[in-house]
């Protein structure tokens, strides 16, 4: 369960910064900009390795399903399937 939020924490907040010295502001201003840095370093990182990770589970479904294809109406694959068959799907070979 959450705590409630004091209805005077904004206000409380917003002296804390207008009484703050310049000083202290400047250090606000930089840690924001790190945290923003850092945040954004995260995002192209985490990117970059689910990137990564589907190019290698697309190589490796590629290369396991060399003889499996999907029929572009059908959720099923089709299997390729060396037997000599006619067109009633009936084998030729005896």
């Amino acid at each position: 369960m959450s705590t409630p939020i004091d209805p005077d924490a904004r206000k409380e907040v917003n002296d804390a910064i207008a009484n703050a010295g310049s000083a202290a502001i400047g250090q606000l201003v930089d840690t924001a900009r790190s945290s923003q840095r850092k945040r954004e370093e995260n995002r192209r990182e985490k990117e970059r390795r689910e990137a990564e990770e589907a190019a290698a589970a697309a190589a490796a479904a590629a290369q396991a399903g060399s003889s499996v294809r999907a029929h572009p109406h059908s959720p099923q694959p089709i299997i390729s399937d060396n037997s000599q068959t006619q067109q009633g799907g009936q084998n030729t070979s005896t």
